[in-house]
């Protein structure tokens, strides 16, 4: 069994994997040791892990997980079943990659534009040879609000939710439609700039905020909220090949 452990900026979210089967999965806001500990209590067959942190700060679980499995840190100079293209490769978010392996792994032979719907809101394409370019980042909604607040200097921080008007009446209502309306403005115009280029596009949607914009997307989408996890599960399984 595999484990893959994807340590985002808000929250760690971890999955167990039978082969290509995806056996469990949880988000935790805060991940310990106990937490990892509970897993191959569950889970005493894992005998490979892989784990991606953005965050660059690779947690005390590490030395536990080295203990009782093979271990991998997804880094740059990971091989991945992946034609990286990108410009500057030693930039490019190890989520992102990931999220561009798991997308291949569940869609071979197509062309896929991947939206990560986050802190941030990524645009990722790769060809049906398997070969990725990049594409766009973009502020996600939290960052939106939060920018709304600091930099005005009356306007309140606002969270999400859901509307199903244009024109705001007030200033709460004229901020959310802006925020939620723009955003998914946004979204929509970029996977119609896509399907211009490559008609036969699928489009895969994950992140935080993915379930969310689910309705107010209008091109045909499918939201896989675990894609990073699934990538990384792929990427896991291509070294292991490797090996052998």
């Amino acid at each position: 069994m595999n484990l893959a452990i994807d340590i985002g900026n808000k929250y760690t979210k971890v999955a167990v994997f039978d082969g290509e089967e995806q056996l469990w999965s949880y988000a935790y806001k805060h991940f310990h040791l106990d937490n990892l500990k509970d897993i191959y209590a569950r889970y005493p067959q894992i005998t490979d892990v892989i784990m991606s942190d953005v965050s660059g700060d690779i947690p005390k679980t590490e030395h536990y997980i080295r203990e009782r499995s093979n271990y991998m840190v997804l880094n740059h100079d990971t091989p991945t079943p992946i034609v990286n293209r990108y410009k500057t490769p030693k930039t490019l978010g190890l989520d992102r990659l990931a999220a561009v392996a798991g997308a291949t792994a569940l869609y071979p032979g197509e062309d896929i534009l991947v939206i990560d719907a986050g802190t941030c809101i990524t645009y990722e394409w790769v060809n049906k040879d398997l070969e990725y370019f990049g594409g766009g980042i973009s502020p996600g909604m939290r960052i939106r609000f939060k920018a709304l607040r600091k930099y005005t200097g009356k306007l309140p921080y606002l969270k999400k939710q859901d509307i199903d008007y244009l024109i705001g009446g007030n200033t709460t209502e004229s901020m959310l439609s802006g925020v939620i309306n723009g955003t998914a403005g946004e979204i929509n115009h970029i996977i119609s700039r896509y399907r211009e280029m490559y008609p036969d596009l699928r489009v895969l949607v994950t992140g935080g905020d993915a379930r969310f914009f689910e309705s107010y997307l209008k091109s045909p989408i499918f939201v896989v909220p675990n894609l990073v996890l699934f990538g990384l599960n792929k990427i896991l399984l291509y070294n292991a090949g490797l090996r052998h």
